[in-house]
């Protein structure tokens, strides 16, 4: 077999456009990366501004809210304030009670 400058033309046309379409393969995937790269950072911004946002909301609501052991601990001590006034209404309906009761007594006159 004899090398001919038509199989040498051959041989490089077959690897020129393999060379192409390599080339070009490559060309795709580095477009390909470039494109995943930015979404990823789009994404990780994105992520980073809701963690931010789930945060301000968090403490937002830590603010503003009351928990349930936080409300039971208010009604307790509600429920507390209560009795201790009507105890406290109790006693002073007894002293009136006393004061009237002491009004209506017959005082002694003194013979003059």
């Amino acid at each position: 077999m004899t090398i001919t400058a038509e199989s040498v033309v051959f041989f490089l046309t077959i690897i020129g456009f393999l060379s192409g379409i390599w080339w070009r393969i490559e060309g795709l995937v580095k477009e390909a990366k470039r494109e995943a790269t930015l979404k990823a950072d789009a994404a990780g911004a994105k992520a980073d501004l809701v963690s931010a946002q789930l945060a301000e909301y968090k403490t937002h609501v830590a603010e503003s809210y009351v928990s349930k052991a936080g409300l039971r601990e208010f009604r307790d001590e509600m429920s507390a304030g209560f009795k201790d006034i009507k105890t406290s209404i109790g006693a002073m309906n007894e002293r009136m009670d006393r004061v009237i009761e002491a009004s209506h007594k017959p005082q002694r006159r003194t013979p003059e």
